[in-house]
């Protein structure tokens, strides 16, 4: 193997190791999914909410919900419902964490609704 040859081998080399570091890698298991709904038997048009990690407040909601439907809140992630649109903690409604097996419909609470939401992963 003739020394040009060699030097194209190691730069083809660097190069690669380069670009493969510097591809970026997915995040952490922490994905979080649940449906809202008008109804508190989970009747109506859902509004679907999903994301990976923590998020600010979301206020955002196609309406405000009388009952939520968890999918997957990843083990170190907890949602936070609020009965406003500033999730303001004096009208904390609900508190959803990990979740395992089937989905399952959740009133916000015999006198709550979801007007805002926030997520926090560790």
């Amino acid at each position: 193997m003739s020394l040009i040859t060699l030097h194209i081998y190691l730069l083809a080399l660097a190069l690669f190791l380069v670009s493969a570091t510097a591809i970026p890698r997915p995040p952490r298991d922490l994905q979080w999914s649940f449906d809202l709904y008008p109804g508190t038997s989970c009747n109506g048009t859902a509004d679907p909410q999903a994301a990976f990690g923590s998020t600010k407040c979301r206020a955002n909601l196609r309406s405000v919900a009388s009952a939520y439907q968890l999918h997957h809140v990843a083990e170190g992630c907890r949602i936070e419902f609020f009965d406003n649109t500033m999730c303001d903690r004096a009208d904390l409604a609900a508190v959803a964490k990990s979740s395992p097996g089937a989905p399952m419909c959740r009133p916000a609470g015999p006198v709550h609704r979801v007007g805002s939401y926030q997520v926090t992963c560790d």
